[in-house]
């Protein structure tokens, strides 16, 4: 079993009930949920994957230290062919995926063809979709398309309460300045555990406490 410090795991709780509310108390995302805390807590091996990721393209722009990006570079990068993407998110579908999420150490939203994906996904039926970003790529106009397309969930990861902790772990990190907005369909924060000081974390968690933002310490 996978073991990391939540925080805000109640919220977590309420918001996959709100969740199931807004699909009008769909079983299938209910038993779906379940069996995912089923598999997660005794290391239970599905029939067939539960989920699935889809690396949409190994480039980032970003080589943040913890990163291979940033540790030894990744030398050849490309973009995945829309045609087999999809061509495995139908037999995904088909075999009984319920979640894909369409990174694993690339920024998806280099992908110009991504919001397509998405769209593909949910209209084969694939109950959660999701990405994990650094998010700087993506412009308002931008973000509120992936919404639309049936986006379900936003990871970001946080690396620092103060400009120069963030900058020193997110190489090539230009400042950007990002609002407080919230037009997402479910957010979650990824702290990496020991990148950035204590007082930082506690800083994080204090703003986040109060919201519906659930955090997990890697």
């Amino acid at each position: 079993m996978s073991k990391y410090k939540e925080i805000n795991h109640l919220n977590r709780l309420k918001a996959i009930l709100r969740e199931w509310y807004k699909r009008q108390l769909n079983w299938e995302f209910f038993s779906y949920r379940l069996l995912w805390n089923f598999v997660a807590r005794y290391d239970h091996v599905t029939k067939f994957p539960l989920h699935l990721d889809i690396e949409t393209t190994d480039s980032c722009n970003l080589k943040c230290v913890m990163c291979v990006h940033g540790i030894e570079g990744v030398p050849d990068t490309g973009m995945i062919d829309m045609n087999f993407a999809k061509k495995m998110i139908g037999q995904a579908a088909k075999g009984g995926t319920k979640s894909i999420k369409f990174n694993w150490r690339g920024e998806p939203a280099l992908h110009k063809g991504l919001e397509e994906l998405v769209r593909e996904a949910k209209d084969k039926g694939i109950l959660e979709v999701q990405i994990n970003t650094n998010g700087i790529p993506f412009t308002e106009k931008r973000i509120r398309s992936i919404i639309d397309c049936g986006l379900d969930r936003i990871i970001f990861s946080m690396d620092g309460a103060t400009k120069e902790t963030y900058e020193k772990t997110k190489k090539y990190f230009s400042g950007k300045k990002y609002s407080d907005k919230k037009e997402t369909s479910k957010i979650k924060i990824g702290l990496l555990h020991g990148r950035m000081k204590k007082e930082e974390q506690d800083k994080i968690i204090a703003k986040l406490i109060e919201t519906d933002i659930f955090v997990n310490f890697l």
